[in-house]
């Protein structure tokens, strides 16, 4: 079994309405599975399953954050499957500060 992931952020201020860092985040991990004692594999099935997720903060309507994320399963152990999320959230600053 292996895993491995990275995050950071890319200079991105003031370009294509953006107001800050766009973040991003990926995982990935690769695994052989025996199965299990009463039940198991002949031969082993490997599985290969990875994210990864943009955060962008943007100018427009004084706060939005638009996230998105594609996540990948494939191999012998789960169906092969790819999936996709968008997200729009309006951020509120300075709530309950004064």
């Amino acid at each position: 079994m292996a895993h491995i992931g990275l995050s950071g952020s890319f200079p991105t201020a003031g370009k294509f309405f953006l107001a800050d860092r766009l973040q991003y985040q990926a995982k990935f991990s690769m695994s052989r599975n025996y199965g299990t004692y009463d039940s198991p594999f002949s031969p082993p099935k490997d599985q290969f399953s990875g994210i990864i997720a943009f955060s962008a903060p943007l100018t427009i309507l004084d706060g939005l954050l638009v996230t998105s994320s594609v996540a990948v399963d494939a191999g012998q152990l789960y169906a092969n499957n790819i999936g996709l999320y968008i997200g729009v959230r309006k951020v509120w600053h300075n709530i309950g500060t004064r």
